[in-house]
């Protein structure tokens, strides 16, 4: 579990419950389309296609979500991007510490 707190971490990913939900789902959706996509190309049928189609829309639907941010960043002015980032690196800050924060030893 610490591992995957330090990965997230360096993309810039404060790990929480709710950070773990949404990979998870979005992990899910893309191996279902992965799934449904072969099931389609292998049987040919209508089926297929369509969960192939609504998996992958979930999954980029997940994805391009989670990236506003990001494009509120690069659509803003400088005092803009300074106040995001300002916000975002607090986050971050103050989620590592939550995370690390070692339990008191009672005497």
């Amino acid at each position: 579990m610490n591992k995957l707190q330090r990965i997230l971490f360096t993309m810039g990913i404060v790990p929480g419950k709710q950070n773990y939900i949404v990979l998870g789902i979005t992990v899910a959706s893309f191996g279902l389309a992965l799934l449904f996509g072969l099931l389609a190309i292998a049987y040919n049928a209508a089926l297929w296609r369509i969960l192939f189609v609504l998996a992958l829309f979930i999954g980029l639907v997940l994805v391009l979500g989670g990236s506003y941010r990001l494009i509120d960043w690069s659509l803003s002015d400088k005092k803009g991007r300074a106040r995001i980032e300002k916000e975002e690196a607090s986050k971050l800050v103050s989620g590592w510490l939550e995370i690390n924060k070692q339990p008191e030893k009672k005497e």
